[in-house]
């Protein structure tokens, strides 16, 4: 109901939003003792967005979400706030039509409670209990945290943290967004798209800072601390954890993953297929919450890096085609997430059949039954190449080693001096940027095909505005930048899968060869297409009625995506 509706006008919403403060996260919903708010970026008083920077991006906003959710579990099981008497709100994160809504258990709490942390951006600190302040250091101090001064303020939690003595006497903690610190910026950053608002999104996992030798600070690389004395250190503590993270636990993860598996490699496997469909369906345990990722989520590994550990997988091996199709799968299920939006934003109505063509279209491209999958498959340039919309690197740099770091953790200026030039000025999109944007030239085409329209003296839609259904009608070849294999439903070019992949999990993802197309990757990328859909429709919560036979699916005739 709240995101169905979510563009209609306030009028016309069941449920009257109300004013519940807080920046991020937008309108927000009050029933029945339970708070509801969009996961969803917002403008910022600078004109920027908080993730997108310069336009909207609620892809990093659900992922912010979903931080906030882990953090407050791990706040409640490892710091153990309930023995310290700490209250958390129950939080809960629902997905619908590509956007997240956030629910929460209302806390009795307000802008007159609070005695820790910071509710107005740093406006105002508070740490001005100190009954409070000791339990907070127990809490955090159980999950690593380093105290560090924020203001004038010493905190062991992120800045905007709320800690609340609310009217009922008791303490409170809320927002958790930011509770654990942000990757530090270094190589092998170099594979990724650069993106100077990581700060917001990036953050090690709770299991790498348990794990590591020291307390590390939240607010690193934030102007938190700006005024802290130990700014430099808390810096560099990061960016130790992060290098003990590519250089030492991604490729002992990799070596055990491999070394303690009973997979085949990919030759045997198809060669005993035929005898082997009872064990084709174990593969698909190998993926999923309790196979593949939960093992690098135990480790501290975020699933963003599984790329670099398909880089220590020999690419022989049926473990690093179970990994491509993880890659695969995640980023189809990222398209139709952004597709969606989208979809939502150019109709704004709330039946299900404009979202059913949405998946239709994207599994006939995913399937290879589109005339567009030749492309989406194989293809190594963006569409709209003039804009650069998502990084395409030339090749696969190697991993720099650590002597290559000076003390600090940074690259020696004669390694960095080299490229930066180049791309001082170069911005590269994230797949849901390019979705976002394409889907912003063609409302602007229809629109500009409206008043041509209109200046010729021919009617207008029934209602003299520019409908949703007179956006739908334009034809997909008056749309500007269109291109060949545009898909006819969606209206828009996919970016290839090959650069969606570089773009997420880093150029290490692919080996030349398959970047290239060359040798047995020819015909295209080498996956378990049927594997790749089951996990698509249990990421989306697709019920697919062919669900308990899909990894089955194209296992033998459509190994390649497409033939």
């Amino acid at each position: 109901m709240f995101i169905s509706g979510r563009f209609r006008p306030v009028g016309g919403k069941t449920i009257i939003p109300g004013l519940l403060g807080g920046i991020a996260g937008g309108t927000k919903f009050m029933v029945g003792g339970i708070v509801f708010k969009y996961a969803c970026d917002s403008l910022l008083s600078s004109g920027e967005y908080m993730y997108g920077g310069k336009a909207p991006n609620d892809a990093l906003a659900m992922k912010a979400a979903g931080h906030e959710l882990r953090s407050a579990t791990r706040v409640l099981d490892l710091g153990d706030a309930t023995k310290e008497r700490v209250s958390v709100p129950l939080i809960t994160l629902i997905d619908y039509r590509g956007f997240r809504l956030i629910a929460l258990t209302l806390m009795p709490v307000s802008r007159k409670t609070i005695v820790y942390g910071s509710d107005n951006a740093g406006r105002t600190i508070h740490a001005d209990y100190t009954e409070f302040n000791q339990r907070c250091k127990t809490v955090f101090g159980r999950l690593n945290l380093k105290k560090h001064l924020v203001g004038t303020k010493t905190l062991y939690a992120c800045g905007d943290i709320e800690g609340h003595w609310g009217y009922d006497n008791r303490f409170y903690l809320l927002d958790f967004a930011r509770l654990y610190p942000s990757e530090a910026l270094l190589p092998p950053m170099e594979y990724f798209a650069p993106d100077p608002r990581a700060i917001f999104f990036k953050m090690l996992r709770p299991e790498l800072v348990t794990s590591n030798s020291t307390p590390l600070c939240s607010d690193v690389q934030t102007g938190w601390i700006r005024n802290d004395p130990l700014i430099h250190e808390h810096h560099k503590e990061v960016r130790h954890a992060t290098l003990r993270l590519f250089h030492e636990v991604i490729p002992s993860f990799a070596k055990q993953l491999f070394e303690s598996s009973d997979l085949p490699n990919t030759q045997t496997f198809l060669l005993n297929m035929k005898h082997q469909f009872a064990n084709v369906r174990a593969l698909y345990h190998h993926l999923g919450k309790h196979g593949l990722t939960q093992q690098m989520h135990c480790y501290g590994i975020n699933m963003r890096y599984l790329g670099l550990v398909r880089h220590h997988i020999p690419k022989n091996s049926l473990l690093s085609t179970l990994m491509l199709t993880e890659m695969a799968a995640r980023v189809c299920k990222n398209l139709i997430r952004a597709l969606l939006r989208e979809k939502m934003k150019e109709t704004r109505v709330p039946s299900a059949e404009p979202y059913k063509e949405v998946i239709l279209a994207t599994f006939n491209i995913f399937s290879g039954a589109s005339k567009a999958a030749a492309d989406f498959w194989n293809s190594v340039e963006p569409p709209y190449k003039a804009e650069a919309p998502l990084k395409t690197p030339k090749s696969t740099p190697s991993t720099p080693k650590s002597e290559d770091m000076n003390l600090s953790g940074e690259l020696d200026n004669k390694d960095q001096n080299n490229e930066s030039e180049d791309d001082e000025d170069e911005h590269f999109m994230s797949l849901e940027e390019y979705v976002y944007y394409s889907y912003k030239r063609k409302s602007e085409a229809a629109e500009r095909q409206q008043m041509k329209m209109s200046s010729d003296g021919s009617p207008l839609s029934p209602t003299g505005k520019d409908s949703a259904p007179m956006r739908q009608s334009l034809p997909t070849s008056e749309l500007p930048g269109a291109v060949p294999g545009q898909d006819s439903v969606l209206g828009i070019t996919l970016p290839p899968m090959k650069v969606c992949i570089h773009s997420k999990f880093g150029t290490p993802a692919l080996t030349d060869a398959e970047w290239k197309g060359e040798g047995a990757h020819s015909r295209g990328l080498f996956l378990f297409k049927g594997l790749m859909f089951a996990r698509v429709c249990d990421m989306l919560a697709i019920r697919c009625r062919m669900h308990s036979t899909i990894y089955m699916f194209h296992i033998h005739v459509y190994m390649y995506p497409f033939i």
